[in-house]
């Protein structure tokens, strides 16, 4: 009932065209050293700090379409196109210099609101 929906890009921003999305989490079933943060065309959009990962579960990567159209509704063909997908220790590793962000830039900006769950 914690979870929170929100929206971190526009529909018209979205589909037929190329979207930035960089993330940051460090996954813990800690509430004191857990933390996620989604990045889109290099601005932040969203940051929860708590547990992100139950004490007996693990942390998995997946890539994919989860929820889309009801197949009545005549839109339930997606297509959706990856590139530069990479995982690193440290946000240097990651090399966004050559997409055209910087780590400073990125790792200096803040939210308003964190999210968290008590």
């Amino acid at each position: 009932p914690e979870n929170v929906r929100k929206i971190i890009i526009k529909e018209e921003n979205l589909f037929g065209k190329w979207n930035d999305f960089i993330f940051h989490s460090k996954w813990s079933s800690k509430i004191d050293q857990g933390f996620f943060k989604a990045w889109v065309n290099g601005k932040l959009v969203y940051h929860f700090k708590g547990k992100t990962i139950g004490p007996k579960d693990a942390a998995i990567h997946q890539l994919g379409i989860y929820r889309g159209a009801a197949k009545s509704s005549g839109e339930a063909n997606h297509v959706v196109y990856y590139d530069e997908i990479k995982t690193a220790q440290s946000c240097k590793g990651v090399k966004l210099k050559k997409l055209g962000y910087s780590c400073k830039d990125l790792e200096s900006q803040k939210l308003e609101k964190i999210h968290t769950i008590k």
